[in-house]
C-alpha cells in the first residue's frame, strides 16, 4: 500500500509534511512583519502565533537562512522538540537565537537524511536574484546581536530537497535548477521566472503534481486574506508586477500538459496520494 502523505501549505515557504508517525516542516514563517519593520526595524519572531500555527513537528529543513524562512524556527523548536538541519549559517543564527545546541544539525549538499518515515536527499540551489539583486547573501556579521534585522539573516547556502516516501518523489526547488534528479512525482517550485527555466524543469522532472508556493505577500499578516507576492524576479519595466499565478499554469500546461496543478490554499490539508491518482 501506498504510504499516506499529507501536506499542509503555511504560507510563504513553509510546508509541513505527516506521514506516518513523522511530522516534518519545511521553512515555517507566520510572524510576516511588515515592510517599514523589514527595512528599518529589528522585527521579533511572534513566538505564540508561531508556535500557535505548527503544534506537533519531529523535524525541520531550512532552505536557506533568509528571515522569511528562519526567523520563526525557535519559537516552532521551543514548542515542538523538534531537529532542525540547516546550512551553517542558519545554524550559527538559531543557536544565536537561543535552539539548543542538540537541536541542531549542519546539513550540506550530498547529504542523505533519514527523519523518521522520510527519506531527505540535499541538493544545491541557486537562489535567484531579487529584483535583479543578490540580497542579504554571505558571511554573517561579526557585530551581529539581538533582536536581528532582516538583514542579518545572511545566506551562504541555499538548498533544495528531495523527500522520498515510499516509492513517492517529492522536489522541494528553491532555484530553477534540479540537475541532480531525473523525475519527481511533486514538484513544488515558487511560480515565477523565466518560462526557459520552467520549461527545463518541467520537461526533466515530467512530475505528475505540481503546486506552487511562496507566492503570497509574506508582508501582510496572516489575519488579513493572502495577496499575491510582487514578483521578485522582475526587474524591468514595470517594476512592481505581481506574481502571476494564471501564467504559471500556462507554462505547466505547455510543458507538462499531464501534470495536474494545485493552488493551496494556506492551512489547509492535502492528500497527496489521492491526488496524484486523480
Amino acid at each position: 500500500m501506498p504510504e499516506d502523505i499529507h501536506l499542509r501549505w503555511l504560507g510563504t515557504a513553509g510546508l509541513e509534511f505527516s506521514v506516518g508517525g513523522t511530522s516534518l516542516a519545511v521553512d515555517p514563517f507566520f510572524t510576516r512583519p511588515g515592510l517599514l519593520e523589514v527595512l528599518i526595524g529589528r522585527p521579533r519572531s511572534d513566538s505564540e502565533l508561531a508556535a500557535s500555527f505548527l503544534t506537533c513537528c519531529d523535524y525541520i529543513l531550512i532552505t536557506h537562512p533568509h528571515y522569511d524562512h528562519l526567523m520563526d524556527v525557535p519559537a516552532v523548536v521551543s514548542e515542538t522538540g523538534a531537529q532542525v538541519y540547516g546550512s551553517s549559517n542558519s545554524c550559527e543564527l538559531l543557536a544565536l537565537m537561543g535552539v539548543p545546541e542538540r537541536k541542531i544539525n549542519v546539513i550540506n549538499p550530498g547529504d542523505y537524511l533519514k527523519l523518521g518515515d522520510i527519506r531527505v536527499e540535499v541538493l544545491p540551489a541557486d537562489h535567484r536574484p531579487l529584483f535583479g539583486m543578490r540580497l542579504a547573501t554571505g558571511p554573517l556579521s561579526k557585530d551581529i546581536r539581538l533582536p536581528l534585522r532582516a538583514t542579518d539573516y545572511s545566506m551562504d547556502q541555499c538548498f533544495s530537497f528531495n523527500l522520498r516516501i515510499g516509492d513517492r518523489s517529492i522536489f522541494i526547488c528553491s532555484g530553477l535548477s534540479g540537475e541532480e534528479v531525473s523525475s519527481a512525482d511533486v514538484l513544488l517550485v515558487a511560480p515565477y521566472g523565466e518560462e526557459s527555466s520552467f520549461e527545463s524543469l518541467l520537461k526533466q522532472m515530467n512530475p505528475k503534481l505540481v503546486i506552487p508556493n511562496h507566492w503570497d505577500n509574506f508582508l501582510r499578516p496572516l489575519s488579513k486574506p493572502l495577496r499575491m507576492l510582487t514578483d521578485p524576479s522582475n526587474w524591468k519595466w514595470p517594476p512592481l508586477r505581481r506574481v502571476d499565478l494564471d501564467a504559471f499554469e500556462r507554462i505547466v500546461r505547455r510543458h507538462a500538459p499531464h501534470a495536474e496543478l494545485l493552488i493551496p490554499q494556506v492551512f489547509e490539508q492535502y492528500d497527496i496520494e489521492a491526488l496524484l491518482q486523480t
